[in-house]
């Protein structure tokens, strides 16, 4: 059901100076870090403690053990999944430059299944890139067990922990929980969507 409020912001930034001692200090970590406040951050800059909890919590998952392209492609799919298209328009360009090729991206703006065909490109000559993509659809079969029908297979299991290792396995499943938290504050705040970015939903 579409959301009749939808384009209203709920949480537009405020000066830093209106912000209150801990809320400032949650802000000029997050642009120190960061450069800035990025979207899901702004509300939850009225809770200091839970802002800089989930900030630490992104922080050790973008320096773990999963690759760029199954980031993005576990950004998409719970996008789609959970309708938030501020997250989908957010992150379809960074899932192309972590090498995800158009089928994927095709596959995830449908809700359908990313065959392994489609994750491995055969024209990426690049060891590292190629591997990563490998990663991608067993990751996904994964993630869609865990969001979709809570039941996890250990094939489902065995085929992640092959490519990613059991760390790979507990921070995807971690990395799981964080995009829908980042989806749930993006569809709470309705921030206006990235100009010229088609959202295929």
């Amino acid at each position: 059901m579409p959301d009749p409020d939808a384009g209203r912001d709920r949480y537009v930034p405020v000066a830093p100076d209106a912000l209150d001692t801990a809320s400032r200090a949650l802000y000029e970590r997050l642009l120190a870090e960061r450069g800035r406040v990025p979207a899901p951050f702004v509300p939850l800059l009225a809770t200091p403690p839970v802002g800089e909890a989930i900030a630490q919590w992104s922080a050790a998952l973008q320096a773990g053990a999963l690759p760029d392209a199954v980031r993005e492609a576990v950004f998409l799919r719970v996008a789609r999944r959970q309708r938030c298209r501020y997250l989908w328009a957010n992150h379809v360009g960074r899932a192309r430059a972590a090498g995800l090729p158009d089928t994927v991206i095709a596959a995830l703006a449908s809700g359908a299944p990313v065959a392994p065909a489609h994750a491995v490109a055969a024209t990426v000559a690049d060891d590292q890139t190629r591997q990563a993509l490998a990663a991608v659809a067993p990751a996904l079969a994964l993630t869609t067990a865990l969001l979709e029908t809570a039941v996890v297979t250990d094939a489902q299991v065995d085929a992640v922990q092959a490519v990613l290792g059991t760390r790979g396995v507990v921070e995807l499943t971690s990395f799981c929980g964080f995009a829908v938290s980042v989806a749930l504050l993006l569809t709470l705040r309705q921030p206006s969507l990235p100009a010229g970015v088609p959202v295929p939903f």
